[in-house]
């Protein structure tokens, strides 16, 4: 099938991509704690990845253990 509009082939939604969502750990999953905990908690709960606010404000380092302990990546 082509798209009319574009003239390009249309795609099929849920084939080939996916809308993806990234958790603000920032609020959410505040009642673990510190941040390696809520990145481990947003993995565990499924999400496509995380985003947080100021850098300046966390530790780095933990936080970039947690996200290579679950894979989940961290928006930009």
């Amino acid at each position: 099938h082509m798209n009319a509009v574009t003239g390009h082939p249309a795609r099929r939604i849920g084939t080939e991509s996916r809308m993806k969502f990234s958790a603000c750990i920032e609020w959410l999953f505040a009642e673990h704690g510190d941040f390696p905990e809520r990145v481990r908690a947003a993995s565990a709960a499924g999400l496509d990845a995380i985003e947080f606010w100021r850098w300046s404000s966390k530790d780095l380092d933990a936080v970039e253990t947690a996200v290579r302990e679950t894979g989940i990546p961290v928006a930009g």
